[in-house]
Formats: structure tokens, sequence, C-alpha cells
């Protein structure tokens, strides 16, 4: 019982919080692509049978029914970005993804890692690994992602994570 309050109780805070996670993130892209880009913001709403069909291949609950999206223009290119929450050791981590116009991922940032260990995986050299990695890629912890000394239970929920948006991105995609 305790831990379902506790749960709650996060849940809670991350969607109290959640609006300047969308502030970070802007400023994330912004950074990325060294100029100012236009965007268009969308709260998006996970279809239920997709949702199903990816946390049982994945072996990972979505933390809701939605997630913030974003289609970005650059260069008349287009980009897609989506933030999402996985469960770390002990709470949440708020991590955003871009990807490029086939799906694949082309950028990484931790947005919120509330975690007291397992930094490792806040880092760039780790994180990048995960860049060109699309639906169709193996997403193996050990084997195709490396692993983070300190880190296990968060970097294969980031490694989880990362896999379900790749596998939801076209849906995204065609929500814009």
């Amino acid at each position: 019982m305790k831990n379902l309050f506790f749960i709650l109780f996060l849940l809670f805070q991350v969607s109290l919080f959640s609006e300047s996670f969308t502030s970070l993130a802007e400023k994330e892209f912004k950074d990325f692509f060294k100029s100012d880009v236009k965007y268009t913001f969308l709260k998006f709403k996970i279809p239920k049978k997709e949702k199903i069909k990816i946390q049982k291949q994945v072996k990972q609950s979505f933390f809701k029914d939605w997630l913030y999206t974003w289609k970005i223009n650059y260069k008349n290119k287009k980009y897609y970005a989506v933030i999402d929450n996985v469960m770390g050791r002990q709470f949440p981590i708020t991590f955003v993804v871009i990807f490029d116009n086939s799906g694949s991922v082309i950028f990484t940032k931790i947005l919120k890692y509330r975690n007291t260990k397992g930094h490792g995986v806040k880092k760039e050299s780790w994180l990048s690994q995960f860049n060109q990695k699309n639906a169709k890629s193996s997403f193996i912890y050990n084997k195709d992602v490396d692993g983070v000394s300190g880190a296990t239970i968060s970097a294969k929920s980031l490694t989880k994570g990362i896999n379900k948006l790749c596998l939801l991105f076209d849906k995204i995609s065609s929500s814009f």
C-alpha cells in the first residue's frame, strides 16, 4: 500500500512540473540545431491498441496515456521530438528524443534525473549510441546497447523507453 501511495505521489509530482519540461525541451531544440527553429506542439494521445502492443513487446509500461510531442521545421526538413518518462532505480527519469523524418534517433537528452546514483546515463557519450536507431533496430542491453557501471536499472529503463518511442514514431509523425 505504501508503494501505491509513493507511485501516485511521484506521478503527481511529474505532472505538476511537466510544463517546465516543455520549455527545457524547446531550449534543447534550439541548442541542438544551433538556431531558432519553428515547431508545432502536440499533446499526443497514445492509441490504446498501439500502447498495449508496444508495452508487451518492450516489456515496459508507458508512464501516461499521452506524450508531449513536437514537429520541428529546420532548413526545410522535418524532425520530431518526444518527451517521455521511465522509472529509474528510485524515481522517474524525464528525457527527450529528437527523430529525423525517417524515424531515426538523432539526439537524446535527459531533462531531469532524480535518482541519487547512476548519473552515467546522462552522459552524451552514452546517450549518443542511440543515434541512428529506429523501429527496426535491436535494443538488447549489453549487446546492442552498452551498459553503464553503477546505473544498470536506469540504463535498461532508458533503453526500453527509447525503444518504445522508436516503435511509436510512425503514429506520432502522422498525427501532425
